[in-house]
């Protein structure tokens, strides 16, 4: 993926600097959210864990279709080798019993990084 690498700028030696979790969660960011049924994108930092990058996205229960170019943009990003060490999660509010995606979610570890504007993510 040539737009992820030329986020990560080199050093003096040369080598290229890994990449921040910023400049990360922003171009994962930038990616998913011109795909139709994503609604949120949240970070969620744990002391003890690697981040964690959320997608909340509202489709049918169970369509599946809905999470490869997901899925895509997840490998496009893990295949960078400047990349910071990053998990990433799909949640599909229609799927859940609750329509509050903070039901699911640790609240004071938990950021929204992007949300639809239309998006009814509770």
């Amino acid at each position: 993926m040539t737009n992820a690498t030329t986020n990560g700028s080199a050093d003096a030696s040369g080598s290229a600097r890994r990449m921040s979790l910023n400049e990360a969660c922003n171009l994962f960011t930038d990616r998913v959210k011109t795909i139709e049924d994503v609604q949120e994108v949240i970070l969620v930092r744990d002391p003890e864990n690697y981040p964690v990058i959320w997608t909340v996205v509202s489709a049918e229960r169970f369509n599946f279709d809905v999470r490869s170019p997901i899925y895509d943009v997840e490998c496009d990003l893990l295949s960078v080798p400047q990349m910071p060490i990053l998990e990433f999660r799909i949640l599909n509010l229609q799927e859940t019993a609750s329509d509050n995606l903070w039901d699911y979610l640790p609240n004071e570890s938990s950021v929204s990084l992007w949300k639809r504007e239309h998006a009814s993510t509770g």
